[in-house]
């Protein structure tokens, strides 16, 4: 039994006698060469553990000891814990880096993860960092020692790293590091260490694989339900996609492309930055068939509302970036679809309604909304052409009323904007392309203007 006052000098001297025992330092230069099997300087190491798993013992019976007595007495440290300090003041203070990583090996055996977080030796760092690319536990508990003293980004890149490693580790636990690593990098330090630079490098390479882990999160969930899969290949394709994660490439002609998903293939071109416009506008078009085909099938909702809901769901996520949800090509498309496919189904105004709710500029519609009835093309020919002079007088009513209620200083934004619509107006109702109601729409219209100006 150790005697609790002598167990500080006991530490030092089991130190002493381990240094003294591996002058040259083989256990060090050994340990720093990743302990490599059948090497001589392996029996140093052995000499110097003799004298640590004597140190280990002490610590032992000094918690032990501490444990069974109170720390404090009338505001004063009691003699117990004053040993214990001066013990591990002896143990931190020690350089020997052997005995350190000798001993956050033992503390990690024991399961006291936690007294690393509380080591502030430069060796910890070392120790953890050594042991990262083996060992999900101490590559965890380095990000976790990181965060513990406030060096957030430190923490983020090793939550990366964990996010992109080899481990076996779900997709689902990969975007849950991504997460926290996003949050960490977010997190803004006082250190002088902390670039700005530095800090939106990593959290831009974050946020573009939290973006493809998200994608192939998508995919994953499709694929657990597609029936299309068989039942021998249903779990290969899951294991590929319940692991790393893919390049974004691969995601797109492996799986989104060939399984016609085509809602995800459009988000693939988004964060790949992806601009073809054929490609784009087919995609799409090809999406809203699917999306028709299969609510038709299934018997409800309608199939407008679906396509509706699906339109809405992708412009949010791609914050109609022009480039994926390009408003020239998809206003003309939804107006197709609704006079060929539901025609006398829903709203008649349900596409502008949509593109507005997104938050689409007044401006955008109307150029598209133009050039479509301009164009006089198939199938806006004839009679058919009072929908898109409806659809015209409807969204210049709403862009006046939300113009007013905006406190515009000139109305629809500006003079020049003033005179186009006044002159958009004055050609349908000179036309034949407005029904009863529109044509008295338009009419109110032009009187509202008028009294405005």
């Amino acid at each position: 039994m150790y005697s609790l006052i002598f167990s500080a000098g006991a530490i030092q001297l089991a130190l002493d006698v381990a240094q003294e025992s591996d002058r040259a330092n083989q256990a060090l230069a050994w340990l720093r060469d990743d302990y490599p099997e059948n090497d001589a300087r392996k029996e140093a190491f052995e000499r110097r553990k003799r004298c640590y798993d004597l140190v280990h013992a002490i610590i032992q019976v000094v918690d032990d000891s501490t444990m069974q007595s109170p720390q404090m007495l009338d505001g004063q440290y009691t003699a117990s814990a004053k040993r214990k300090a001066e013990a591990y003041d002896v143990i931190d203070n020690s350089n020997d880096e052997v005995f350190q990583n000798n001993l956050y090996d033992w503390y990690m055996s024991q399961g006291w993860s936690d007294r690393l977080l509380e080591t502030t030796s430069s060796f910890v760092i070392s120790y953890l960092r050594r042991r990262m690319d083996k060992d999900l536990a101490h590559a965890d508990l380095l990000w976790r020692y990181y965060a513990h003293h406030k060096n957030f980004l430190e923490a983020a890149s090793v939550q990366l790293l964990l996010a992109k490693g080899g481990f076996a580790l779900s997709l689902e636990d990969r975007i849950a590091y991504l997460s926290r690593a996003r949050t960490s990098a977010n997190i803004r330090s006082s250190s002088l260490l902390d670039h700005r630079s530095s800090r939106q490098q990593l959290l831009r390479e974050i946020s573009d694989l939290l973006d493809v882990a998200s994608i192939q999160s998508d995919i994953l969930e499709r694929m657990r339900s597609d029936p299309r899969l068989t039942a021998s290949r249903r779990p290969e394709v899951l294991k590929m996609l319940n692991g790393e994660i893919l390049e974004i490439q691969e995601l797109y002609n492996q799986y989104a492309d060939q399984a016609a998903y085509h809602d995800i293939c459009i988000v693939i071109y988004h964060v790949a930055d992806y601009r073809n416009p054929a490609d784009v506008q087919n995609t799409w078009q090809a999406l809203i068939e699917q999306t028709h085909r299969e609510t038709e099938s299934a018997g409800e909702p309608l199939p407008y509302e679906a396509v509706a809901v699906k339109v809405r769901s992708l412009g949010t996520q791609l914050r109609l970036a022009d480039a994926t949800f390009p408003i020239p090509v998809l206003l003309p498309m939804l107006e197709r679809y609704a006079l060929e496919f539901q025609r006398g189904v829903g709203p008649t105004t349900w596409v502008l309604d949509l593109f507005l709710d997104l938050g689409v500029p007044y401006e955008s519609l109307l150029l598209a909304l133009e050039r479509l009835y301009y164009a006089n093309e198939q199938p806006f020919q004839g009679k058919n052409r009072r929908i898109l002079g409806g659809d015209l007088i409807y969204l210049l009513t709403r862009w006046f009323v939300a113009s007013e209620r905006g406190g515009d200083r000139v109305i629809f934004g500006s003079e020049d904007y003033v005179a186009g619509v006044q002159e958009i107006i004055e050609l349908l109702l000179k036309s034949n392309d407005l029904d009863s109601t529109r044509l008295a729409d338009a009419e109110s219209l032009r009187f509202k203007i008028r009294q405005t100006i």
